[in-house]
C-alpha cells in the first residue's frame, strides 16, 4: 500500500523574491513576518519528508512542476500506536482555529518563473500498489523485422529474460509502478522502458542502431596495382629463362 499527497497554491502571494532576506529555509517576508521556505532547490522525496513532519500551514516557493500528487510508502505502524495516533489527531482537529481567520488574504502574481504563497494540501489517500506485467515485442529500426536474443533486464538488478526466435518476450516478473526495463543488443542503442501504474497491452519496443559505434566520412582507396597482361614475347622469354 502507498500513500499520496497533492500540493497546491490556489493563490499566489504578490512579494518579490529578490526582496526576502535569506535564512536557513529560504527567505523572510518583511511584510508578513513569516518565513518562506524554498522548495526549489528540494527533490521529491525532500518534500514529502517535510509535509509528513510538517504540522503547521506553510508559506513556500516552488517551481510550477513540483505543484502535483506525490506518491510514496509509509512505515507499517503497529495497531496500538495507530489508535493512539488517530486519538491524538482527532484531538488536535477540535482545536484548530478556523482556518479562515488562520490565514491572511491571499492575492494573485507569479514571481521569477516561480510561485510564492500559502501551500495547500489535499486530504491523503491510500492507494494499492500496482503490479504490472509486461510481454511484447522487439523489431529493427532498419525494416521493422523482429530482433532474435535481445537482452531484457530490470534496471539495477540481475533478473532479465531474452526474445524469442519471433522476437516476443515476456518478463517472467511482476512489475511494479516506477520500475525500468533495459532492452539491449550488440550494435544497437540501449532502450529504457518505464513500467506506468495500470495495466498495459503488449509493447512494441524499437532498437536503433548506436551510431556510436559506427564510422561515416569520405572514403580513400589505396594504390592498388594490377599486373598488366603479358606480351607474347613476354611469355616467350620467361620460358626460356626457366629452362637455364
Amino acid at each position: 500500500m502507498k500513500n499520496s499527497i497533492t500540493l497546491s497554491i490556489p493563490q499566489t502571494c504578490t512579494e518579490k523574491w529578490s526582496s526576502f532576506t535569506p535564512t536557513a529555509k529560504g527567505g523572510w517576508c518583511g511584510s508578513c513576518k513569516k518565513e518562506v521556505v524554498d522548495f526549489t532547490t528540494m527533490n521529491d522525496q525532500q518534500i514529502i519528508d517535510y509535509f509528513n513532519k510538517s504540522t503547521e500551514s506553510t508559506c513556500g516557493r516552488f517551481q510550477m512542476s513540483q505543484l502535483k500528487t506525490y506518491s510514496f510508502k509509509e512505515p507499517a505502524v503497529k495497531p496500538g500506536w495507530l489508535f493512539l495516533k488517530a486519538g491524538m489527531l482527532g484531538l488536535f482537529l477540535a482545536l484548530l482555529p478556523n482556518p479562515s481567520s488562520a490565514l491572511p488574504p491571499l492575492t494573485s502574481i507569479t514571481s521569477e518563473n516561480h510561485i510564492l504563497g500559502f501551500v495547500t494540501i489535499s486530504s491523503r489517500q491510500v492507494l494499492p500498489l500496482p503490479i504490472v506485467q509486461i510481454s511484447g515485442i522487439v523489431t529493427s529500426e532498419d525494416d521493422g523485422s523482429p530482433m532474435v536474443g535481445v537482452n531484457i533486464v530490470l534496471k539495477g538488478t540481475t533478473l532479465g529474460t531474452v526474445t524469442n526466435e519471433k522476437g516476443q518476450f515476456q518478463f517472467e516478473r511482476e512489475l511494479r509502478e516506477g520500475d525500468v526495463l533495459q532492452f539491449s543488443f550488440i550494435g544497437f542503442a540501449t532502450q529504457e522502458y518505464v513500467v506506468p501504474a495500470g495495466s498495459t497491452g503488449p509493447l512494441t519496443i524499437v532498437m536503433k542502431y548506436d551510431l556510436d559505434t559506427m564510422m561515416m566520412g569520405e572514403v580513400v582507396a589505396g594504390n592498388v596495382y594490377v599486373e598488366p597482361p603479358s606480351s607474347g614475347l613476354h611469355k616467350l622469354w620467361t620460358r626460356i629463362k626457366n629452362i637455364f
